[in-house]
């Protein structure tokens, strides 16, 4: 039975409404001013909403823009009609544009309310048989993308994808000859079409791993798989890190990406290498840029998408990292599962607020 909130302040009209609803077959909620509309929705997550304009505490406007603000990031929010008496051609665009999906004037007529509110309910059905049927394949894709191979000791992980799967991949594994391997990396876009890419090099990198291939040979075909499979327009951009424990040190390569970070003790240094993006030309330069340098135990790596960057407003060529560089220190200090950091604390979270792209972080910490 679909769920209905009605906003409304005069009881008649509220209880005609409540009346018909009723005896369409809905389930109907009431609430009586603005405020009390949000809070309904946020208690009842009714799936549709009937809003009146004028109403006592904040005006029906106010009180969409406020659900609309809570719903910005859901799949199928509630569509919501306006039921206004108010019939200038302004009030009622404003009925749109502050979010609202239809409105009817007062006093309603039953046959067209009836159908608007189908109407809306159909095409929320639909959007919710669509999302269900992408979180589908987001969960067949997260399987594809797991590994036997990945190795998650001194790692410490963090992905937030801005929907049902992340677009970003994180590879870490140790080769034959004991070089530990770590890879960020974050294909154009996010979301499902980015992930679907993910499937192409995720394999290929165990793979060659385990085979003890040259990184720059991994590399190479990862770059020749993607510049043949995908669509143009399509790249990944990549930190690539190798850690040889027999020298104590580090090789980074960087493809398009924000770039890595070492962090030793008080002190920083960052490795911002730039070359194209990993799928952008048929062959990559040989050699390939990189930089090697000596660590210590407990020095710790940091590595990054630019979706971290951005959420953040670090612009690495100009900005001070300092912000950035306090997050990924906490981040190290989150409990995590297996390397995952599944829950972050609230101050790390509201750094977060309003990303529009998949974040992903990690920190390896030297042995």
């Amino acid at each position: 039975m679909r769920k209905i909130l009605i906003v409304e302040d005069d009881e008649t009209s509220a209880w005609l409404l409540e009346s018909f609803l009723r005896s369409e077959g809905y389930e109907v909620i009431l609430a009586r001013d603005g405020f009390a509309a949000v809070e309904r929705y946020q208690s009842a997550d009714p799936d549709l909403i009937i809003m009146d304009i004028l109403l006592p505490g904040q005006d029906g406007y106010a009180a969409t823009e406020q659900i609309r603000a809570i719903t910005r990031n859901e799949d199928s929010p509630p569509p919501i009609i306006f039921l206004t008496a108010i019939e200038s051609d302004a009030e009622l665009a404003r009925c749109l544009d502050c979010g609202g999906d239809d409105f009817v004037v007062k006093p309603f007529n039953p046959i067209i309310l009836k159908a608007r509110i189908h109407s809306l309910l159909e095409r929320l059905a639909l959007a919710e048989e669509k999302q269900l049927a992408l979180f589908q394949i987001a969960s067949v894709l997260d399987k594809l993308r797991q590994s036997s191979h990945f190795q998650t000791s001194d790692l410490v992980f963090l992905e937030r994808p801005l929907g049902r799967i992340s677009g970003d991949v994180v590879l870490s594994t140790s080769k034959a000859n004991g070089n530990r391997l770590v890879v960020i990396g974050d294909f154009t876009g996010h979301g499902l079409p980015a992930a679907i890419c993910g499937s192409l090099v995720i394999p290929l990198f165990y793979e060659m791993a385990a085979a003890d291939a040259d990184t720059e040979s991994i590399i190479g075909s990862i770059n020749t798989t993607l510049y043949e499979k995908l669509p143009s327009g399509f790249f990944m951009a990549a930190s690539v890190i190798e850690f040889n424990p027999h020298a104590k040190q580090v090789t980074f390569w960087n493809f398009a990406a924000p770039g890595c970070f070492i962090r030793r003790g008080e002190a920083w240094q960052a490795y911002p290498l730039y070359q194209l993006p990993l799928g952008a030309v048929e062959q990559l330069p040989k050699p390939l840029e990189s930089a090697t340098l000596a660590v210590q135990s407990n020095d710790r790596v940091y590595a990054y998408s630019d979706g971290l960057c951005d959420t953040l407003g670090v612009m690495l060529e100009k900005d001070d990292p300092t912000p950035l560089i306090q997050f990924l220190d906490q981040l190290f200090c989150c409990e995590a599962t297996e390397g995952a950091i599944t829950a972050l604390p609230q101050p790390l979270l509201d750094q977060l607020t309003g990303a529009y792209d998949d974040i992903t972080a990690v920190v390896l910490t030297i042995p």
